[in-house]
Formats: structure tokens, C-alpha cells, sequence
């Protein structure tokens, strides 16, 4: 589902919102802060709620920041405050909860399966994104970028919440 959600951004802030790449770049660059800004919040997160809550709630709290996006509407300094919302919001709390994700990896895989684990996530990840990616791109030339980004939003927080439990 993210690649679906990836696949429709620049779509959506370009073609619907018709702005310039340029402005778009401004906007994601914002997600580059909000990375620096989940490195320094993802200690604190964990020491005040624990690991799985930090985990969950950064992913939680990230994908629900993506309904920013397909809501962004009205004069340019709304639109540009919607999307710099999701992308700080969403890169700050998606970093802070992959730190401690990581880090429980670490401490229960063997350490001479790390390297093949970590490349099994990382070649998920990918090819998750890959696969949304195609049927995005179908979606949002039939409903419109604008809808399939908000209803795409959904998923993220259905795939990274499911399976926790608060204990």
C-alpha cells in the first residue's frame, strides 16, 4: 500500500495541485528535517512508553499523518502547510519508530544471521512498494490521484498495526 501512496505523491501535488517540481522538492525536503528530527526523539519515545509502543506508535502516528496530503486544499500556504505537516510529521515518527524496530531485530536474530536478515527487510520493503506501485498507478488513473492517495492512506496504518497488541 505505500507504493501505492508513493506512486500517487507526485501525481497528486503535481498534476492535481499543479505545482512546479521545484515547489514539490521544497515540500519533501521537509521529510529530510523530519528524518534528523525522529533520530533525535526515537530514545525518549522508547525510555517513556517502552519499545513495542514506540514502534507502533511511530508508524501509527506516521501513516496517519499521510491524510495530510489528499487533503491539502485552498490558498498555496495551506497546501504547502498540509503536505510539510505529513512529511515532517510522517519522516520524523516513521525514523523514530524504525530505530527500535531495528534495534529489537538486533538483539533477537543470531548474530550471523543479521546481515541476511536485515537484507530480507530491506528487499521487502522494496518489493512491497514495487508491487503497490503498478496497481497505484491503475487506481489513480481511475479514480483520480486525489482519492486513491486518501483511501490508500488506510492501509499503512492497518499493515503497521497489525498483529501489536498494548500490553
Amino acid at each position: 500500500v505505500g507504493g501505492v501512496f508513493s506512486a500517487l505523491y507526485v501525481i497528486c501535488v503535481i498534476q492535481t495541485l499543479g505545482w512546479s517540481p521545484a515547489l514539490m522538492g521544497m515540500t519533501v525536503a521537509v521529510g529530510g528535517i523530519g528524518s534528523l528530527l525522529g533520530t533525535a526523539i526515537s530514545a525518549r519515545l522508547v525510555r517513556t512508553v517502552g519499545v513495542g509502543k514506540a514502534i507502533l506508535l511511530g508508524f501509527l502516528i506516521s501513516a496517519l499523518s499521510s491524510v495530510f496530503v489528499p487533503l491539502a486544499s485552498g490558498p498555496l500556504w495551506l497546501k504547502m502547510a498540509s503536505l510539510m505537516v505529513a512529511q515532517l510529521v510522517g519522516d520524523s515518527m516513521a525514523v523514530a519508530a524504525l530505530i527500535p524496530a531495528a534495534s529489537l531485530r538486533q538483539s533477537v536474530i543470531p548474530r550471523e544471521m543479521l546481515g541476511r536478515a536485515a537484507s530480507v527487510f530491506f528487499v521487502g520493503a522494496g518489493a512491497s512498494s514495487a508491487v503497490g506501485a503498478l496497481p497505484g498507478g491503475f487506481w489513480g488513473s481511475a479514480v483520480g490521484p486525489r482519492r486513491a492517495r486518501f483511501r490508500a492512506g488506510g492501509g499503512p496504518v492497518a499493515r503497521r498495526t497489525g498483529g501489536w497488541r498494548w500490553r
